[in-house]
């Protein structure tokens, strides 16, 4: 799956809340767990 269309198939909202996420350094660890199937830790509410 190509993440444009990943994209598209999430809320904008929650797009929103994990790119501030990221931009604030709340994403702790990330892994690939299965062909296009991935696990984050991250903190926050």
């Amino acid at each position: 799956m190509k993440l444009k269309e990943i994209e598209n198939s999430i809320d904008p909202i929650i797009l929103e809340r994990g790119a501030r996420y990221r931009e604030n350094g709340h994403i702790l660890s990330i892994e690939e767990v299965g062909p296009g199937l991935y696990r984050a830790e991250v903190e926050g509410e």
